[in-house]
Formats: structure tokens, sequence, C-alpha cells
């Protein structure tokens, strides 16, 4: 199989945190005795507390347990990629996201080559909060028990992300992120006297999710650390610009392929070209990411992350490789800021040797080299995202698009507006929900005859 010249992830060293004990005064044997000491009550706690796996009390501290986000409407998608990981197992889609179990390496395959997922999540402890005690103490008291050096060295930095909903006394998610955060730095003193700097406007190395539902806690360890729709390839984002990551979602709804001509009448940045591309040529979406929160934690295995890294770059395919096959993309927009950022970007992901664009009204597009695609979908704009008056025109002109180029096709419509969707005037054959920026949307299928 031929594979792409395209460099992979950016090789970044691991950058470690201080090490040593906290001398607290003294000299000579006294001094080693204390830190000794101090050293064997961490060991102990450490073995009878934390151990990833088990449980102490209330909370228990799972094993290679995870929580893939993503945009709701999209969980089955995400399902299906997961059982497609080496290693994973026990895989059930919750609300907007999918549980799922693996093994040490699952999160390097996961943040690597899940499409449609938002964020990869590593549960490191759960359990019910004693609420007795009071919505901060009680979320508070539960984080005490988690064992923070494991996660967190010396001189790393971390924040605190709260989601609290469906609770009887803890409803506040910024006292959650405070108290949470004041156990944190409460169990590094007590361990080590290092108190973590605020990392304020600054990625920070150990990113946290606290999410509290009916008063039972889980706390994860974002191991994405920026949303994996930020592929790495975008120059500037269009604002109007689809999700990364919605895009594959909707793509593997529609039923791309791997060998099929693919058109967008409407393809304003090329979001959804730009990610068929990288269906086509196997490229695992998270591969041009230079950066990833994981790498500086405690236990990163360098080992495991190339490894992941070296399978996904042997089945990336040349773009010359899959048109030789059949596939193509094809997109169109009227406007010529929007297709300079398509163009731009899809040589930075180095696929525009797959993509072709034409600038002008899809009512008047005539596609070179397609006497019928074998999938047509866009992403038409619609008055939530633009402040157009002329939108229904834009939409008529998109039907009259379908009907005249498209016979014979399936096309796939995304629409966040029931209104602007009657100018097609054309019937969907199916409807498919899915809610992006909080926006209840619909993927719409149209059989074109």
């Amino acid at each position: 199989m031929a594979k792409s010249g395209r460099a992979g992830p950016g090789r970044r060293e691991r950058r470690h945190g201080e090490g040593g004990n906290y001398n607290r005064g003294g000299g000579g044997r006294g001094r080693r005795r204390l830190e000794r000491n101090d050293q064997n009550r961490r060991n102990r706690n450490r073995d009878n507390r934390n151990q990833r796996g088990r449980e102490f009390g209330s909370v228990r501290f799972p094993k290679d347990v995870f929580f893939a986000t993503c945009h709701p409407g999209l969980e089955h998608v995400v399902a299906k990629e997961l059982l497609n990981l080496e290693g994973v197992h026990n895989v059930v889609e919750g609300r907007a996201g999918v549980n799922f179990c693996g093994d040490s390496s699952s999160r390097y395959s996961a943040n690597l080559n899940l499409r449609s997922s938002v964020r990869v999540l590593e549960l490191i402890a759960e359990g019910e909060l004693d609420v007795s005690a009071g919505a901060g103490n009680s979320v508070y008291n539960f984080a005490r028990q988690i064992d923070w050096p494991r996660y967190i060295e010396r001189g790393s930095t971390f924040k605190v992300k709260s989601v609290v909903y469906d609770n009887t006394e803890v409803t506040n998610s910024l006292l959650v992120s405070k108290r949470t955060r004041d156990a944190v730095c409460d169990t590094l003193r007590d361990d080590s006297g290092f108190r973590p700097e605020d990392p304020r406007d600054r990625a920070p190395d150990v990113p946290l999710q606290v999410v509290i539902y009916r008063d039972f806690a889980r706390v994860y360890l974002d191991t994405s650390g920026e949303s994996l729709h930020k592929r790495g390839y975008r120059t500037i984002n269009h604002k109007a610009s689809l999700n990364e990551a919605a895009a594959a979602g909707l793509l593997q709804i529609a039923g791309v392929g791997p060998t099929a001509s693919i058109m967008d009448p409407m393809c304003g940045s090329g979001t959804f070209l730009i990610e068929a591309a990288l269906v086509m040529t196997r490229t695992a979406p998270g591969i041009y990411r230079e950066r990833w929160p994981f790498e500086r934690w405690p236990d990163f295995s360098e080992e495991q992350w190339e490894t992941a890294i070296a399978k996904a770059e042997d089945l990336i395919l040349d773009p010359e490789t899959v048109l030789a096959r059949g596939g193509m993309c094809l997109g169109n927009d009227i406007h010529p800021s929007a297709l300079a950022l398509a163009k731009a970007d899809a040589r930075k992901a180095s696929l525009s040797g797959l993509i072709s664009f034409n600038q002008g009204s899809c009512e008047s597009w005539r596609p070179a080299g397609v006497s019928q695609p074998d999938l047509v979908i866009t992403n038409p704009p619609w008055g939530e995202r633009l402040n157009d008056d002329n939108l229904a025109h834009s939409w008529r002109e998109l039907g009259n698009f379908l009907k005249m180029e498209c016979s014979g096709a399936d096309a796939y419509v995304l629409s966040g507006s029931r209104t602007l969707t009657q100018h097609l005037r054309l019937a969907a054959k199916r409807k498919h929900k899915v809610t992006l920026g909080g926006i209840d949307c619909r993927l719409l299928q149209y059989q074109i005859f």
C-alpha cells in the first residue's frame, strides 16, 4: 500500500517536572529520617488508597475506563469507531458521548484515530458524595481521597472544569471546580510541599474534568486537552465553518467510502471535503497535531505513543493512489474568501491533489469529470450562523442544482432551519437529528431522481 510523504505529528521531548523531596528543615540524620518517614507514609497511602482498579471507602479508582464525548446525535457513530480500535471493549453509548474500556495504549489510539469524538476523558475516580457535609465540603472531601501526586508532577500545572446537573445539594459548577482545586493543591502540599501555579490563560499540563450527576461524582483526566476537532490543518477558522468532528460524523452517517466521488456545492471553507479526503486516504485525524497533554504526564509511554503513530502512518494512502481508484472530492462556493481558506487548508493537509474547487453559484456549477456523483453532502448557510437576507434564494439555487446535476445520487443537507429547508422543494427520505453548538439540526437525506 502506498504511504504518504506527509510528515507525522511533531516530536517533542518529554518535559519532566522537578523531582526530589521537600526538605522540612533540620539537618543530618534527623532530616533524612523525617524525609524517609514522609516517603513511607506516602507509599502506604498510595498502596492502600488509590491503586487503579481498587476501591477506598466510597470511592472507586477505575483502570483504563474512558468516556469519548461527542455532539448529541453522533453517539452511535463514535461507538462504531471505537469498536474498530484494537484493545477496546465494553462500548456503551451515553448522553453526548460513549463509555468504553481499553488498555494502557487506548488513550493514545483513541485520540489519534477517532474522527467524530470531541474529547477522550480517562476516568480516575468515581463515587457518591457525602452531601450531609455541605456542597463545597462534600466535593473537597471526595477529591482529597485521590492520590494526586500520581497524576501531577512537581512543577506541573492543572485546571479543573466541571459539569453539574440533576443534583440535590451540589448545583454550582464554579464551586465544584474551586473546591476540587483546593483539594488537589492541599494534597500536593501535604505530599511534598508543592503548590501548583494557576496556568491562567495557558494550556494546563494536566486538564481535569469533574462531572456530578445526582450527587454521584466522576473525575476525569482530559487526555485530549484541546478539542479533537482542532485537527491541526486549519489556518483560520471561518465564522460559519462546520466543526470538523461533527463533519466527520455526518460523513459516516452519509456513508462516505474510500473510492467515492463526493460533491459539496456550497462547500464554504471545505470542511466536508477535507474530512472526506482524510477518510479516503486513511489518514488519522490526529496525525497533524503536534502537542498533547499526556506527553507531559508521569505515566506517559513514549513507546506506546510512537507505536500508535507508526501504525497510523503505515495506513496512509497518497492522494494519487485514491484518484487512480476513482475517488475524488469536488467543491464549489460563491465566496472567494471562503474558498481561499479551503484551498489553504487542503494544501496544509497535503490533500489538495484530491480536492478540486470552483467559484460560482451552485445553480450554474457544472462539475467537470463526474457524470454522476456517488455522494452529495453540503451545509448551506442558515440564519443561526449567518445574518443574510438572501438565504431563501440560496436554498432554492441548491434545490435546482440537486435536481439538474445529481440525478441518481443521494444528497445529504445539514439544516438548522425548517423554514429554509422548505425552499429546496424536495421531500426528505430520512432525517437524522444532531445538536451542534446547542442548535437542534437535521441531516436530511434526499434521493434525487
